[in-house]
């Protein structure tokens, strides 16, 4: 199921207006960023969002989130491995411009904003319980921050993860009378950043995207185009993507 709009939010929800997924690939926790499992990982957890019912807690079990993050059920190393991502994502902080995330509106300045955080249950000890942080949650029930597929996601290295996400969460241009989405990126820091590329030489770090492109429009048909081609103005990212959307199942 696509990412619900809501409008208005539940009164405990708020999105800010500034908010993209970029911002998160950019975070850095534990001096190291987000990386392939974190992301499966998060796109499980906001797939457990119900806006109605519990717009801001998201429950399972290690089981339920090893079976959707690495497809099968999991043993004793790969629950270490799990418990490290969520401590990762729980010690992942975005930096929001001009919010007052206590109040859920607009203010000046810079505020580092964390995800979300754990809740202890005595009743569940088996269940893992997180509280998303109102922004968040706000923002994944706008659509603003995209309901990411795990079936993609598994198939996918590191950069080619990292790109597919950052590609799913953009603002495209397009959508009618059968014209395919556009998008246009430059292959600058900002991008690499994102992509976590952190090669010496921009010709490395060209030949890194051209690569992972490749790869996200082997997993995913809807990528008609991903080329890495030189402009009068620079090195820019050209993609096409099909419509109509991906349907995502719950």
């Amino acid at each position: 199921m696509a990412a619900v709009l809501l409008s208005p939010l539940p009164p405990e929800l708020w999105a800010p207006p500034g908010f993209a997924l970029d911002q998160l690939l950019r975070s850095r926790t534990c001096r190291e960023p987000l990386g392939p499992l974190d992301l499966r990982a998060l796109a499980f957890l906001t797939r457990r969002l119900c806006p109605v019912r519990s717009p801001t807690r998201a429950g399972c079990s290690l089981s339920e989130l090893g079976a959707a993050v690495y497809g099968r059920s999991v043993g004793g190393s790969d629950r270490r491995t799990l418990e490290a991502s969520l401590h990762r994502l729980e010690a992942a902080v975005v930096t929001l411009e001009d919010c007052d995330l206590v109040a859920g509106g607009l203010s000046s300045g810079m505020t580092r904003a964390p995800l979300f955080r754990a809740v202890s249950m005595a009743e569940t000890p088996t269940r893992l319980i997180y509280e998303f942080s109102p922004w968040f949650a706000g923002a994944v029930a706008q659509g603003r921050f995209p309901i990411l597929d795990l079936d993609i996601l598994r198939t996918l290295p590191a950069t080619a993860a990292r790109l597919w996400a950052l590609l799913e969460g953009a603002e495209w241009l397009g959508a009618h009378a059968g014209v395919n989405l556009a998008l246009t990126m430059r292959c600058d820091d900002h991008l690499y950043d994102a992509l976590a590329l952190g090669h010496a030489r921009q010709t490395d770090a060209r030949r890194a995207l051209r690569l992972a492109a490749a790869e996200v429009a082997a997993a995913d048909p809807r990528y008609a185009e991903l080329t890495v081609k030189r402009t009068p103005s620079g090195w820019v990212l050209r993609v096409e993507r099909s419509t109509p959307e991906r349907a995502y199942d719950a």
